[in-house]
């Protein structure tokens, strides 16, 4: 039960960083002119896996389980991936860059593409795996200390 409501609570926040990452792009190209690189992508998967722990931790009030933290961690990354494609590919066909963007995918080939992906996969795998613990640890020790406050 409690692995729904997370996975779907990470979509959801995984969704909204990718929206407001690409708005902070778009503000700052415009406003200041400057572009931000592609690794900050990682934000993506960095912002929902620390929601997602928080959310563990703060329902169910411990530290996720080492091979329940993996498997969300896989859960995550193919969840990130569906949705910022999705995005992306409704993004490029609004803005007329659907092309260009297949024509990229077909030059690179697709064992080179197959080598990106899987080194994309294992980067995104471990952030998720860490930001996920890491987020349930936080609320546990805000918990701790709250509780701490409220003894006389």
């Amino acid at each position: 039960m409690h692995t729904t409501y997370l996975l779907k609570r990470y979509l959801c926040v995984a969704i909204l960083t990718m929206i407001g990452l690409a708005a902070l792009r778009l503000a700052l190209e415009l406003v200041v002119d400057v572009q931000i690189g592609s690794a900050l992508g990682i934000v993506t998967a960095i912002v929902p896996a620390l929601d997602a722990g928080q959310t563990y931790g703060r329902r169910w009030e411990k530290r996720p389980e080492n091979l329940y933290a993996w498997r969300m961690a896989a859960a995550f990354v193919a969840l990130n991936f569906a949705a910022g494609l999705v995005l992306v590919l409704l993004t490029l066909s609004v803005t007329g860059g659907l092309g260009a963007f297949f024509d990229i995918v077909v030059s690179l080939g697709s064992l080179a593409m197959l080598g990106i992906m899987l080194v994309i996969f294992a980067i995104y795998l471990a952030a998720s795996r860490y930001f996920f613990g890491y987020g349930a640890k936080l609320a546990l020790k805000v918990a701790q200390e709250e509780a701490g406050k409220n003894q006389p």
